[in-house]
């Protein structure tokens, strides 16, 4: 396995992305999830990367991805692709922090269920969009909402954490459009959470490109 092998001990390993889609937001959050959680693991950040995985494979369908991977560049596994790439040879402490990283980025970056479902009208919430979504500027917000009233609006990083002041927007009874400002915000995922008037809570992941 590729990253399942530090010869040298320094936890190095390499977070490969490309100008592609999202691909540099993904690779944020990836940094993120690091410094969140504590991981220690020294990332190093390659771009232009690599094409010999399977990530590559939605690069060339314009889609984002990354390369999670150890430094293979310097410290390549000896036994790769041969008879003796055995279990025996792994770093399974090393494994086990690249593991946790990638679950927790593929967590930090997943859209709840909850949050893309459409609630009826007549239990008083609608659908939250968010457009466009990826975006390189502004963000407009639609709302469809049963009834009016004060809602609070919060932007959110990848992990959660509280961006700026909380804002108001006056909820007409329908639909309701405001324009949310990502000046200055690194590339990377977001969420927009509005508190509604009657306590629900409606959330959006975004991502910002370059």
């Amino acid at each position: 396995m590729r990253c399942a092998y530090d010869g040298n001990g320094d936890a190095k390993a390499r977070i490969h992305t490309r100008p592609i889609a999202n691909s540099f937001a993904i690779a944020d959050t990836v940094f993120s999830v690091r410094a969140q959680y504590g991981i220690d693991l020294d990332l190093i950040l390659t771009n232009p990367g690599a094409t010999y995985s399977d990530h590559a494979s939605f690069w060339t369908e314009g889609y984002g991805a990354v390369l999670v991977i150890e430094e293979f560049s310097s410290d390549g596994n000896p036994y790769y692709h041969t008879s003796n790439d055995r279990i025996q040879y792994f770093d399974v402490p090393y494994y086990e922090k690249l593991a946790k990283l990638s679950v927790a980025s593929a967590a930090a970056l997943a859209i709840p269920v909850e949050a893309i479902s459409v609630i009826t009208e007549s239990e008083g919430v609608g659908r939250l969009n968010a457009f466009p979504n990826p975006t390189e500027g502004d963000l407009t917000i639609y709302l469809d909402a049963a009834t009016g009233g004060l809602a609070s609006v919060l932007l959110r990083d990848a992990m959660g954490k509280a961006i700026g002041p909380i804002e108001s927007a006056v909820l007409a009874g329908g639909r309701t459009s405001f324009t949310m400002s990502l000046e200055g915000l690194p590339v990377g995922a977001y969420s927009v959470s509005i508190a509604l008037p009657d306590g629900r809570i409606k959330e959006a992941r975004i991502v910002k490109l370059p």
